[in-house]
């Protein structure tokens, strides 16, 4: 009797070790299951955000520098930002803004740094700068531009740099003639001298056939979205001048959306750009109900709302870009 119990007994801890085991590994599989999704979802979401904060910090180092390596003339005739045509409208249902078109001209891509010290004459200048990263590539390209307290100039390698110092073989003023037997130091005292890579024309376009932000005849682009409108659904670009009309002085207001290159786009102050993206792919499981916005600067926000029903995750960014050179530059322009 006592051995039949003990029998009995072991099956019932048996088949108790078994649930217990199927009821651990379910739980683990399940665990694993919802960790993977939530990863993947994870990676869709990190994806665009950095692709987001690429596209941005792109955008922004290259605006920022609008206007620093050129002159009055140049900002006179309006070619340090060649066009101008913004979006500021409220989008519905995943409907795209646009179409949007910004050029302007920026040495952003090539060294910017300053003249530590200058010896010999033009053109034969022996230039040591503060920055010898700055110099790297120099070799491939060597066109820079000088630019000292109120002109800039446009120097030709001589050799490839030496760790922070380069040689000139030519020396041009911005009127095109050569600059010959002056001195050096003189002409670009030190620390308050810029050396920049070339000058080139950076173009932002975004419309039916993508976005694209590129240097025209030189590059396939350095940023391009062939289908915006899925992948970047939404954007805005606005030109921020300053005014007084609300009482207060320098206050920064948006100007009105321009569908041509207005007279009064010497007085922009600043850019700013807001987007959305979405994931390529979309997550798994039924389409669920997005019922958000993402809205951008205040007080008047411009809003984008998501599409209904689906499973694409989105991530939204924006930035103001201040125009300091540009804005310097029509604060000092000069009579040449």
């Amino acid at each position: 009797m006592e051995r039949r119990y003990s029998q009995g007994f072991t099956l019932l801890e048996l088949m108790l070790a078994i649930v217990i085991s199927l009821f651990v590994i379910g739980t683990y599989l399940r665990f694993f299951a919802h960790s993977t999704r939530v990863e993947a979802h994870n990676n869709m979401k990190s994806n665009i955000t950095l692709k987001g904060e690429h596209i941005l910090n792109t955008l922004d180092n290259a605006i920022r520098l609008t206007g620093l390596g050129n002159t009055s003339a140049e900002f006179r005739t309006g070619n340090v930002i060649a066009t101008a045509t913004g979006t500021a409208a409220s989008v519905n249902g995943g409907t795209s803004a646009g179409p949007v078109d910004f050029s302007f001209i920026s040495p952003y891509g090539g060294p910017v740094t300053k003249v530590l010290a200058a010896s010999n004459q033009t053109p034969a200048c022996t230039i040591t700068v503060q920055n010898s990263a700055s110099l790297h590539g120099a070799s491939s390209n060597p066109l820079l531009l000088l630019i000292n307290h109120n002109n800039v100039y446009r120097g030709t390698l001589n050799g490839t740099p030496t760790t922070n110092q380069f040689t000139l073989s030519t020396l041009l003023d911005p009127a095109g003639n050569s600059v010959t037997g002056q001195d050096c130091a003189a002409l670009f005292p030190p620390l308050r001298t810029l050396v920049t890579g070339e000058n080139r024309t950076f173009q932002l376009t975004y419309g039916d056939a993508g976005f694209l932000f590129q240097v025209p005849l030189v590059s396939d682009g350095l940023i391009r979205i062939k289908h915006s409108k899925a992948e970047m659904p939404y954007i805005l670009l606005q030109f921020l001048t300053e005014s007084d009309a609300s009482g207060g002085e320098g206050e920064l207001s948006i100007s009105r959306t321009w569908t041509a290159l207005p007279a009064d786009r010497e007085d922009i102050k600043a850019v700013r750009i807001a987007f959305v993206l979405a994931t390529k792919e979309a997550r798994e499981g039924a389409a669920t109900e997005n019922a958000f916005q993402y809205c951008f600067f205040e007080p008047t926000p411009y809003c984008f709302s998501a599409p209904a029903n689906t499973n694409f995750r989105y991530a939204a960014f924006s930035r103001v870009i201040y125009l300091r050179n540009y804005d310097s530059l029509k604060r000092h322009l000069l009579e040449y």
